[in-house]
């Protein structure tokens, strides 16, 4: 499952947040926004991934279960 979810907030360039490469406190709830608890779906319009995925980093994390070993990037 991991390498799913990367590919849908990381897009094909590599960034490291599915908005970019920078954290950006006005697009995901992390703790630079200062708002200290989760917040609604819908507050963070901009904070979507390169395919329109919206909330896959900040608020409250999602844990991805699968094994420690390593995988291989698929070719999508």
């Amino acid at each position: 499952m991991k390498a799913q979810w990367e590919k849908a907030a990381r897009g094909n360039g590599g960034r490291i947040y599915p908005c970019g490469d920078e954290t950006d406190s006005n697009r995901m709830n992390n703790n630079e926004t200062g708002i200290g608890i989760t917040s609604p779906v819908g507050c963070f319009p901009s904070g979507e991934s390169p395919y329109g995925v919206m909330y896959l980093a900040g608020n409250v994390d999602e844990w991805c279960h699968d094994d420690m070993r390593e995988y291989t990037r698929m070719k999508w």
